[in-house]
């Protein structure tokens, strides 16, 4: 039932994003209303996430003010083509507009940790600005076996909200690749994340 409510969700979202982009010429006021339904929908969700991601109020205020900018600049989030949830997708836009608002290397908070972690290391290279943090987060994923890093990579992909999960046949691939579990693939996933998450502490 919680799948099928993300999933629904998703699909709102993503309906809602599609109306932004292809209005924003032709009816503006229809794609404003689009962006204004959005709105309403993931305010509070989108202020947890800068909150966690800068891990003081007077950051999130800035990072708050310019994640909606740039979702509304650029809304191109597509869950037929990435099938991860739009929480997560908008927690890799804040992260990004963090990285903008900071313009430097600041310690990382430690309650916000793990979201940073997940959100360097899912963004495309592309994606990513130069920052002290996604260098150091790089470093330690350097330090994993190949292993490591791919199932660390797609288990963050899919779980950054904690809900999504990650897909079965995604799953299979890995078992039959590594010749192991799904309970492995776990114990895996977590030791990883640990010795990035220690490095991430032990360098910055």
């Amino acid at each position: 039932m919680v799948k099928k409510r993300i999933r629904q969700d998703c699909m709102k979202a993503d309906e809602l994003m599609r109306v932004i982009r292809e209005k924003v010429d032709s009816d503006r006021e229809e794609a404003m209303s689009a962006f204004g339904e959005l709105y309403d929908i993931y305010k509070d969700v989108l202020w947890g996430l800068c909150v966690k991601v800068c891990g003081n109020n007077a950051t999130a205020d800035l990072v708050y003010e310019r994640t909606l900018k740039n979702i509304q600049n650029h809304p191109n989030y597509d869950y037929q083509k990435y099938k991860v949830s739009f929480v997560t997708w908008m927690s890799r836009i804040a992260q990004n507009a963090w990285r903008d608002v900071i313009k430097k290397s600041v310690p990382i908070a430690d309650d916000a940790i793990d979201d940073i972690i997940a959100s360097e290391v899912c963004l495309d290279e592309e994606d990513r600005g130069p920052s002290a943090n996604a260098r150091l987060i790089d470093e330690a994923m350097a330090e994993l076996t190949e292993r490591e890093r791919e199932i660390l990579k797609i288990y963050l992909t899919y779980d950054t909200d904690k809900r999504l999960h990650v897909p079965q046949d995604v799953l299979d691939e890995l078992q039959k690749r590594y010749q192991t579990t799904p309970a492995n693939l776990r114990k895996i996933k977590s030791r990883a994340l640990e010795k990035v998450r220690d490095y991430v502490v032990k360098h910055q």
